[in-house]
């Protein structure tokens, strides 16, 4: 069967830019160093997404995809089936993870996509949709169920499949995002080889948890590079009122939370793997919605064009991607317990924290084994606020008081009765949300205290980017129009890039 679909002119793929950053050799950053490819460090992959954010989201998503097909295959697949995919990648074909149906969306207990053993391998049948790049993919990580509807992985070639029992689904409309292959897949019937199973039988549902935890952090990068882009064209726009002021330093607060708990998320990938199962639905959940209420925000500033809209327009899916923001205030809840215990004990994995805060040094090698679906010890991140509170002199000091109040309450209430039939009512979620501001706040303070004795940058100069922050997360006080000055002082001085806590 041909692929790709052509799309319509008004939303056409951009294949052009895609193939640019192909022969630029993006791709290696998607396959670890072991497998021949150059990810050693997330940090560095959410970077890269970023910077091409910042220029074109449905270019990033359109790229970076590859990246969420390929998890499972790196963290289950066997030597032959990681050689071959780091190959194929390296020369360019692009994977999609398909797990979504129409009936059942996130819900992937539910699938009916089966894959049935037979003496020639697997028959598959079923739906996949809505899956960005179904249609272009040349590769699919594919959810089915196997015996007894266990969940199993399985990495499909489709340059390996006959030209009958298959077909493309057409390209999904969405309001933003429009050029990106938002499609689907059916099979009917079709034999793919024994060779495709990812794993061992069974383990598909972890895999792809474990997965996700890597792919809902990288997300960030798409929020983070809207941000940016977002602000470069407000601040093209700014005439310094003291309304403008306000706003800008608004959003630019709200910026820089979104990166100082990416950049802790990407490095506790290497730092504190089996704490990912609540680092990633912080950054998941808090990244795109608050980076949502800044382009809002700025919308007045950067007046009516047209470029702004459309990133306005764009950002607004990255929310659905890899689990929707309820998807992951409910997995919060449901570690409610282990983080309570974790913060009433302050226990801390010291190691593992100094290495996700301390900026100056590369992460540890990533060791994939020690993901795990439930984060047992809590947040090392947020157990230290305690200590880190104590610690904290200076201008911030009185900020950081009242910020551990205030996570006292919230983790006080983390002690509540757990949700009926596994479900997380209004009320719960409620508290989830105001939990992943803790956590960012948490990383905002520890990030300040493992590198300003080293960094001196106006916004590092005297805990600015942590007052501000601070400030943003409280939200009950004027700002400091010192402060504030300070800041978007910093901003404007930047000749059209946004200010970042990374020293590049």
């Amino acid at each position: 069967m041909p692929y790709p679909a052509t799309e319509p002119d008004s939303e056409k793929f951009p294949s052009e830019a895609v193939d640019a950053l192909t022969r630029q050799g993006l791709q290696g950053l998607y396959i670890p160093a072991s497998l021949g490819g150059r990810l050693t460090d997330h940090t560095e992959l959410l970077t890269a997404l970023r910077t091409i954010a910042a220029r074109d989201l449905t270019l990033a998503i359109a790229h970076g995809k590859t990246f969420l097909g390929a998890v499972g295959v790196w963290l289950s697949g066997s030597p032959e089936q990681t050689a071959r995919l780091a190959a194929l990648i390296t020369e360019g074909a692009p994977v999609a993870l398909a797990l979504t149906e129409p009936e059942h969306g996130a819900d992937l207990l539910a699938t009916d996509t089966t894959a049935v053993r037979t003496e020639r391998g697997f028959v598959l049948r079923g739906r996949k949709w809505p899956v960005n790049n179904a249609t272009r993919g040349r590769l699919l990580c594919l959810l089915a169920k196997g015996e007894g509807d266990a969940l199993n992985l399985h990495l499909i070639d489709k340059e390996d499949l006959p030209d009958s029992g298959w077909r493309h689904l057409p390209k999904v409309p969405t309001h933003g995002i429009r050029g990106a292959d938002i499609s689907g897949i059916e099979f009917d019937g079709v034999t793919v080889p024994a060779g495709t199973l990812i794993g061992t039988p069974g383990s598909g549902l972890a895999t792809v948890v474990k997965g996700l935890q890597l792919t809902r952090t990288m997300c960030a990068a798409l929020s983070l590079g809207a941000a940016d882009h977002a602000l470069r064209l407000a601040l093209a726009n700014d005439d310094t009122t003291p309304w403008n002021d306000e706003v800008l330093a608004t959003a630019l607060a709200d910026r820089l939370i979104n990166e100082a708990v990416a950049l802790v998320a990407a490095r506790s990938i290497h730092a504190l793997p089996g704490e990912m199962a609540v680092m990633s639905a912080v950054v998941k959940y808090l990244v795109p919605t608050r980076t949502d209420r800044l382009l809002e925000d700025l919308a007045d500033l950067a007046g009516p064009d047209g470029d702004y809209r459309e990133v306005v327009r764009d950002h607004r899916v990255v929310g659905l991607f890899d689990g929707s923001t309820v998807v992951n205030l409910a997995s919060l809840t449901a570690q409610f317990p282990l983080l309570l215990n974790g913060y009433r004990s302050e226990h801390v994995d010291h190691d593992g924290l100094r290495a996700a805060l301390d900026l100056s040094a590369p992460p540890p090698a990533f060791a994939p084994e020690h993901l795990s679906p439930l984060a047992i010890g809590g947040s090392s991140v947020l157990n230290a606020l305690p200590a880190h509170t104590r610690s904290v002199t200076g201008p911030a000091a009185g900020q950081v008081e009242s910020l551990k109040e205030r996570v006292d309450t919230i983790t006080a209430r983390l002690g509540g009765p757990a949700a009926p039939n596994g479900r997380a009512p209004a009320e719960r979620l409620h508290l989830a949300a105001r939990l992943t501001e803790a956590v960012a706040a948490a990383a905002c303070v520890g990030l300040w205290l493992a590198n300003a004795y080293r960094l001196d940058t106006p916004l590092w100069t005297d805990a600015a980017w942590l007052r501000l922050a601070l400030w943003r997360l409280e939200n009950t006080s004027p700002l400091d129009p010192r402060l504030r000055d300070i800041c978007l002082a910093e901003s404007r001085a930047t000749s059209g890039r946004t200010p970042s806590l990374m020293p590049c």
